[in-house]
């Protein structure tokens, strides 16, 4: 392996990392014989979150691709530098099987690595309103956990933030619902660091702005043009 590693991320950037590792919109690259720590995919109607992580990561992005190229839709996309954070993330959230390879798990001290940030951007990468008739409550997609994952992610949640969840099935996957008379809990804290192009998933009155940047920002900090913009996005 090459050892010429990037440096450590910081406080902020190890939150967005872990809350996409949970969220599965990012997974470590295992191969040894390059330099790719991690790699981070959204869907296409996603871009504009995609660019405010691309943002919060910055030096440590080798490689990004977002757009439409010879009239073909690419979905958003980045590669990090392996970082001196690797062997952590590595040993924290993949745990080794018999045939030695490595699968993701919720490690059974998840709540050493959970904040505001982190559980932020797990929302905004799977969380939703649970039901539009009662959508006082919100709900995190527990694709791709397994049924103990989900049961350590709640278990932190509840000691950590004081707030009550449960689980439910619905279109063949569990989500974890945060129970009503906890909403408020929730709410406030997502409300304050969701983006405004996230703010879809939050219920009406429920919306704060949290990002001082309009999207002419994100245009200038990104070198796009507004005709590319609208014709991207």
């Amino acid at each position: 392996m090459n050892e010429n590693k990037a440096k450590a991320f910081n406080e902020q950037q190890y939150s967005v990392i872990v809350g996409s590792l949970i969220g599965r919109s990012a997974d470590l690259h295992f191969h040894e014989y390059n330099d790719v720590g991690v790699r981070i995919k959204h869907s296409f109607f996603n871009t504009l979150y995609f660019l405010y992580k691309k943002d919060i990561l910055g030096e440590h992005v080798i490689d990004w691709s977002v757009g439409i190229e010879d009239d073909k839709i690419s979905k958003p996309s980045m590669i990090l530098k392996r970082s001196q954070d690797y062997e952590n993330l590595l040993n924290t959230f993949y745990k080794r099987k018999r045939n030695n390879n490595r699968v993701f798990s919720i490690p059974s001290n998840i709540i050493d690595y959970l904040n505001e940030e982190t559980v932020a951007i797990w929302y905004m990468d799977r969380g939703s309103i649970w039901d539009n008739k009662r959508n006082n409550l919100i709900s995190f997609n527990c694709k791709g956990l397994s049924t103990s994952d989900i049961m350590r992610l709640k278990d932190a949640f509840e000691i950590k933030y004081s707030i009550e969840l449960y689980v439910e099935k619905k279109h063949f996957y569990k989500s974890l619902i945060v129970a009503s008379k906890s909403s408020d809990i929730i709410f406030d804290m997502l409300s304050l660091r969701i983006l405004p192009c996230m703010y879809y998933k939050l219920p009406v009155g429920k919306k704060k702005v949290y990002l001082d940047e309009d999207i002419s920002e994100f245009i200038t900090k990104n070198k796009l043009t507004l005709t590319n913009f609208h014709k991207t996005y």
